[in-house]
């Protein structure tokens, strides 16, 4: 009958079975169960991927514009640096894979770690080199340049 998860088909049944009390009580353990719990830290730390990779171009491109936002086609987060005009200067990919990798070595810490691989791969001199036409996508082992 319920095609979801067994604890989404529960809850769904207490609205039909039980009084509202029941019903609250439910809808609060689904959203402590870890399913949930567990999108909402991997949420967390693509959000502080984000933040890490927008400080550092904004560091390396100090009076440009900076703007981020979701990229489905290349399953991630892209970076767009703009000049004073408004034309891009480069375009920098944070693939999610990337966090995820970097958070399963070392959760604590996994935002140093990307701020340390962006500055050893010297990834804002790649994104300086390859100018407006390319797209740096970033990797376990530094970064990759693809065309537009």
């Amino acid at each position: 009958m319920c095609g979801a998860s067994p604890a989404y088909c529960d809850t769904i049944r207490m609205t039909t079975d039980r009084s509202a009390a029941a019903y609250w009580t439910g809808v609060i353990d689904l959203a402590a169960s870890p399913a949930v719990i567990g999108g909402g830290r991997e949420m967390e730390n693509q959000q502080l991927a984000i933040e890490v990779v927008r400080q550092y171009l904004e560091h390396e491109f100090p009076g440009r514009d900076v703007a981020d936002f979701r990229d489905k086609a290349y399953q991630g987060h892209t970076f767009r640096v703009d000049d004073e005009t408004g034309t891009r200067v480069a375009g920098l990919t944070l693939p999610t894979a990337i966090v995820e990798d970097l958070h399963e070595v070392d959760p604590a810490g996994f935002a140093d770690g990307l701020r340390d691989m962006l500055k050893q791969q010297h990834v804002a001199a790649g994104l300086r080199t390859e100018g407006r036409w390319k797209r740096v996508i970033l990797t376990r082992d530094g970064y990759r340049v693809v065309s537009l």
